[in-house]
């Protein structure tokens, strides 16, 4: 029923202009008042002519995105990038820990439960929130149960929901007291 009730939205306009349409076709046969069927024809043809200049600025925006999109992967591929070349490398980057101990000023964590980071890197994110650093972290909902059974699939060490909610709880419990709640919500 919503994609009905969508698709009826979308083509409002030719709608409307193949109702109209038929009702002139039947003033025009079956005779009647020749005003209602000329003005059945100039709305038609109105909306007719209505949908195609919104089409028509559609397909230029369109094309637009085509050709900035073509550009990109002229661009990308002259260069050679690979998905090699494009990430970041873990072995190049410096790990968490040399990473808190480098005087960053904020820290922002984002992961499914963060399990090891809450129990393995907790020393060093309280020393970095002593300092006045600010730690924000993103995981998923433990009280979620569709995620947490997605995760229990996903990761191998996550048997099942009860555990994946169970290392994000721990992780909250651990962390919370390092974050900092803002304003508008969240923590």
């Amino acid at each position: 029923m919503k994609k009905v009730w969508k698709f009826i939205i979308a083509n409002l306009d030719t709608i409307i202009a193949i109702v109209i349409s038929v009702f002139a076709a039947a003033f025009g046969i079956f005779g009647g008042n020749q005003i209602a069927l000329l003005a059945g024809i100039a709305t038609t043809l109105g909306l007719l002519a209505y949908g195609i200049i919104r089409d028509r600025s559609a397909r230029e925006i369109l094309g637009e995105n085509i050709i900035r999109l073509d550009s990109t992967i002229r661009i990308m591929t002259k260069e050679k990038t690979t998905a090699e070349s494009f990430f970041i490398r873990r072995a190049n980057s410096p790990s968490l820990a040399e990473f808190l101990r480098s005087g960053n000023e904020s820290l922002d964590i984002l992961g499914c439960s963060l399990i090891s980071i809450g129990t393995i890197h907790s020393n060093a994110l309280r020393e970095l929130k002593e300092k006045g650093g600010q730690v924000r972290i993103i995981v998923a909902n433990p009280e979620n149960i569709a995620i947490t059974e997605l995760l229990s699939k996903r990761f191998k060490e996550l048997e099942n929901a009860s555990v994946a909610k169970n290392h994000i709880v721990t992780t909250l419990t651990t962390l919370l007291p390092l974050v900092g709640r803002l304003r508008n919500g969240g923590l």
